[in-house]
């Protein structure tokens, strides 16, 4: 009978030891889904503010694209019209030159026949 109470002593030591283990296990358990929830939340959270991010930047692309279409507009019309201005001056200075060179003739002729009549 000894012998009997001391194994169930035994036996009982083992049951709580058995019993302590499966609690530790337990709550060790419910800590890591915890945890785990918790990553899971914040990956989720991290995923949204990525898609956030992501239209933020195709939007500015977008911005960025029309902005630089519209500054290469804004060049060509420039140099369009500083083309049409350089032409305009060009072909008013080939007529004032032309004015100038018939008025040179003119008065080089009304110099020589004004001299004519001198000799």
């Amino acid at each position: 009978i000894e012998q009997r109470k001391c194994d169930v002593n035994d036996m009982k030591k083992q049951l709580k030891k058995a019993q302590d283990d499966l609690s530790s296990a337990t709550i060790k358990v419910q800590w890591a889904n915890t945890k785990l929830k918790s990553e899971v939340d914040a990956h989720q959270l991290t995923r949204t503010k990525l898609a956030g991010m992501d239209a933020k930047i195709r939007e500015a692309k977008e911005e960025s694209n029309m902005i630089r279409a519209n500054c290469q507009a804004l060049i060509d019309k420039y140099q369009n019209s500083e083309e049409i201005q350089s032409n305009a001056l060009s072909s008013k200075l080939e007529k004032l030159q032309h004015d100038f060179d018939e008025l040179k003739k003119e008065k080089s002729t009304d110099c020589d026949s004004a001299l004519i009549p001198l000799l």
